[in-house]
């Protein structure tokens, strides 16, 4: 509304039409349908929070026991058809691409520690922290003084 003179107009107001933004997912990557908020998960590779809807869930089915260990079990069970139970484990991700994508690329895993949430290049994980921090020196100096002062000590006895 704008006021002209004494009375009131009733001007339409301009509109500002913009372009919609593409959408890579119809869902949004959410299984959310009309829901507003859902329960917060961990991932069970790097810990990071993710809604639980939007996490990929995956059941990890594992013996209980080792196949070595499984046949001494049956070995020395009275049972002839005794089966071991397995473990059954709902595994909740954020990043199950990364971790596939450095499953596939990454050359000999086991040889290098390799962080699978980092980036989604082969980077090797970081390092422990180095000791150069102020007071782990402090500390190292005094540990080096005490070892004088025992040695000066041993010697004059």
């Amino acid at each position: 509304r704008s006021h002209f003179g004494s009375r009131w107009l009733n001007l339409p107001r301009p509109r500002l039409v913009l372009p919609a933004m593409p959408s890579k997912r119809r869902n949004n990557g959410r299984s959310k349908h009309g829901r507003g908020h859902t329960a917060i998960v961990r991932c069970s590779n790097c810990c990071r929070c993710v809604p639980k809807d939007k996490a990929i869930k995956r059941f990890q089915v594992r013996n209980m026991v080792d196949a070595s260990s499984q046949r001494d079990l049956r070995e020395a069970s009275v049972y002839q058809t005794f089966m071991l139970p397995k473990l059954y484990m709902k595994m909740l991700y954020c990043c199950w691409v990364k971790k596939l994508t450095l499953a596939q690329v990454c050359p000999a895993p086991s040889t290098v520690a390799w962080s699978a949430c980092a980036t989604r290049s082969c980077a090797p994980a970081p390092k422990a922290a180095s000791t150069n921090l102020p007071w782990e020196r402090a500390e190292a100096r005094a540990t080096e003084q005490n070892r004088r002062q025992r040695r000066t000590s041993l010697r004059g006895v």
